[in-house]
């Protein structure tokens, strides 16, 4: 039984995919000015490569509000290109639910205190994959325009 039988709901997420590229060139790129320029100090001041740890995050809260109009037009861009309603609702749902886990995601690589989910088993999967994780975004902070992610899917 498909979830939207009518309609074909592959469309969803290679463009969910493409357009999370874009967000992420765009935040990477000199050229798109304070979104750069918001994204960037991040890595110089907040979490510069000898200081990615800290007790509490260190990031502003307000960070996020830079995403809001790039993810604006990501999901206006979803309800015109895809084919109906129901697969647009799909893919905002998705674009909501993956924004929500890479910016929980992405405070849990900077603090100190593992979430709560990884879990208190160093030798355990959660704590490996969260450390694999936290790594590889450590390595886009020494080097920033490798390693893009966004959440857990690497780019």
């Amino acid at each position: 039984m498909h979830l939207l039988p009518s309609h074909n709901t592959q469309h969803s997420p290679h463009l969910f995919f493409v357009l999370c590229c874009v967000v992420l060139c765009v935040v990477h790129w000199p050229g798109s000015g304070v979104l750069h320029t918001v994204h960037m100090r991040h890595h110089t001041d907040e979490y510069p490569t000898h200081a990615l740890l800290s007790d509490t995050y260190r990031g502003e809260k307000g960070e996020f509000m830079y995403k809001i109009p790039l993810f604006g037009l990501a999901f206006v861009g979803g309800w015109l290109v895809l084919p109906s309603a129901s697969v647009a609702f799909l893919f905002s749902f998705e674009l909501a639910v993956l924004t929500t886990l890479s910016q929980v995601l992405h405070e849990a690589y900077h603090t100190k205190q593992l979430p709560w989910w990884v879990g208190t088993y160093k030798g355990g999967w959660r704590h490996k994959l969260f450390n694999k994780w936290r790594q590889q975004h450590f390595a886009h902070h020494r080097h920033t325009a490798t390693n893009l992610t966004i959440g857990c899917v690497d780019l």
